[in-house]
């Protein structure tokens, strides 16, 4: 996906995690308003004087992403996972746990190693917390006077390499949303729907 959306330039994209959010409220709103605006800077525009204004307000007002009363603490159902599971999660997705910066590290600290790994593959370690770089990147691309924000039209074949075949990837929630409110697909029209 990042292959496609970032390097080829298909569609960029910016991640943004909801433990960042709780943490770095204001650098992380900043990130994505640069992002979603094509800017590489906020300063002197609404978007910083409404960060401004978030950031600064009382806390209990200012958290739509917040910790639940319950629990206080990041990973709290980590429990409900059976040793065989969290290793099972380990070997498929270690790239991408450490990519994401959800596993230990040798010389970092943080509050997100959910995934504690005894031994770091060095491919691993060089990949630890890449989205900040591809984050950054995407950033200075999206600011670019000449930067071209591609549409996607729904359904369509064009699909990326990852997924086996051409999935059209809303088909299932089109034909739900259809039955609920009444509607039945007419099958002459791929897109369309008939009372």
């Amino acid at each position: 996906m990042f292959k496609h959306c970032n390097e080829q330039k298909k569609n960029p994209i910016y991640v943004v995690r909801y433990e960042d959010l709780l943490a770095n409220k204001k650098s992380e709103l900043e990130g994505v308003m640069k992002f979603l605006l094509g800017v590489e800077s906020l300063e002197g525009t609404n978007a910083e004087r409404r960060i401004e204004e978030i950031c600064g307000m009382d806390q209990a007002k200012n958290e739509p992403y917040r910790l639940k009363n319950t629990t206080g603490k990041f990973n709290v159902h980590a429990h409900k996972y059976t040793a065989e599971q969290i290793e099972h999660i380990k070997n498929e997705n270690a790239e991408l746990l450490y990519f994401l910066g959800y596993t230990n590290h040798p010389e970092v600290e943080t509050k997100t190693n959910f995934f504690e790994f005894a031994d770091h593959k060095p491919e691993h370690l060089q990949k630890y917390m890449g989205f900040k770089e591809i984050n950054k990147k995407v950033i200075e691309d999206v600011s670019k006077p000449d930067f071209e924000f591609k549409n996607y039209e729904v359904n369509k074949d064009e699909c990326f390499d990852w997924m086996p075949d051409a999935v059209r990837v809303q088909e299932p929630a089109r034909t739900w949303a259809a039955r609920k409110l009444g509607y039945e697909k007419d099958p002459k029209k791929d897109d369309t729907v008939t009372a």
